[in-house]
């Protein structure tokens, strides 16, 4: 059937849903409650989603902003964007010199 992978016990369309939710700013928590999944699941989805994503070092745009912000377990990290599209470039685990510097030398 194409309701459920082989092998799988959550359907294609809740998987989706997940999905969905992980791109707005709702807490995997919350996620989890909506679809009647683990957190573990919501964090399973995410992390095969993020794998797909792999970061370009080929260049990076002409106008470029950077921020700090608290995130997970209140701990600050660097993002930084185009200036000019607002599209991420690079979000960094801490707001750290030398992690900064360490991307960007990549």
């Amino acid at each position: 059937t194409q309701i459920v992978d082989k092998y799988c016990h959550i359907s294609n369309a809740v998987k989706r849903k997940i999905i969905v939710g992980l791109t707005k700013d709702h807490s995997m928590t919350s996620i989890a409650e909506e679809n009647g999944v683990s957190v573990t699941t919501v964090q399973r989805y995410l992390d095969h989603c993020s794998a797909q994503f792999t970061p370009s070092f080929d260049s990076l745009p002409e106008h470029l902003a950077f921020d700090e912000f608290r995130g997970v377990g209140r701990k600050l990290h660097f993002i930084c964007q185009d200036g000019e599209k607002h599209t991420i470039v690079a979000i960094l685990e801490n707001c750290f010199k030398n992690t900064i510097i360490k991307y960007f030398l990549q």
